[in-house]
Order: C-alpha cells, then structure tokens, then sequence
C-alpha cells in the first residue's frame, strides 16, 4: 500500500507538482476526519480552478504595438485582470502605444466583459489610440457587434490588425 502511495505521489510530481496540493490536502485532513480531507480538498482544488479562470496566462509581445494573446476563455472574473494589464502596458507608458488583443482562445463572453470593453474601447481612443481584436470567433464576434461598441475594430488574424495599425495615423 505504501508502495502504490509512492508511486503515485510520484507519478502525480512528475506531471504537476500544483496537483500534489490538493492531493496533500485532502491525505492531511484526512487524519483529523475524513470528510474533513474530503473537503479540504474539493476546497483547494476550487481555489485553484478559480484563480485559472480569474487569471488567465497571458503572452504578452512588446514591440512598438502591445500584442496580448489570451491562453483561454474571457469572462467576468478575468476582464478585469486583462484591463488593467491593457491599461498598464499600453496607455500608461509614455507614449501610449495601440493595443491588439488575440482572441482566437475565446468562445464566449458574458455583459461583464462587453462592459470592461466598452470602457477600454473609450479609455484608447481618448489617449488617440487603437485597440483592435483579433481571431475572434462567429459567436463572439456577433455578441460583440450586437453591443455597438463605439470603435469596436476586429481583424481575422494578428498579422492583419498588425497591417491595419501601421497603416493608421493613431499608431504610435
């Protein structure tokens, strides 16, 4: 039995040593009471479902336009973290610079996030700057169009929106 435990806490450290947390957890816990490990351990692997959701892996390039890639989805928990990483890298830099936000990750959004868009959209054109997306799916894309976004811009690809901005006289 020992053996088996070993193995599989190794196994287990070899693919993510983040998933030996929640595994610690519960095997823990589990010497006070076991429905206490049990919980415990649904607990802390909710944190960390969470806090992937909230702060999604961004790739961020950093030429003369800021690229941020988006590693997976846009919802409300994450909106506000991808605005401010917009927000600093972007319009807080001296000069502010046009932003394109690769969406080909994202298959949906909620009225949260068209929200947080709004406001970015308004926040880069009074600093006379572009925010394009790209990649965005059909579904997206229609949800977005359907929000009337005031200088909403999208293009198929990065290669395209990075063509349209050096093209415009608000790329700095």
């Amino acid at each position: 039995m020992v053996l088996v435990l070993y193995y599989f806490k190794c196994s287990l450290f070899l693919f993510s040593e983040l998933d030996l947390l929640p595994f610690l957890v519960t095997f823990l816990l589990s010497f006070w009471e076991v429905q206490y490990g049990i919980v415990g351990g649904i607990a802390v692997s909710g944190f960390m479902l969470l806090y992937n959701i909230a702060r999604p892996k961004l790739k961020v390039s950093d030429d003369d336009v800021l690229v941020v890639a988006l590693d997976n989805g846009l919802n409300f928990p994450a909106s506000e973290y991808i605005s401010n990483v917009l927000y600093t890298e972007a319009l807080l830099v001296s000069p502010p610079r046009s932003a394109i936000l690769d969406c080909h990750h994202v298959n949906n959004i909620d009225y949260t996030v068209v929200n947080e868009i709004r406001d970015l959209l308004r926040q880069f054109d009074l600093r006379g700057v572009c925010l394009v997306f790209s990649g965005l799916s059909i579904a997206v894309l229609e949800v977005l169009l359907a929000a009337e976004l005031p200088g909403l811009r999208h293009m198929d690809s990065v290669d395209a929106a990075l063509q349209s901005l050096s093209g415009n006289k608000a790329f700095n």
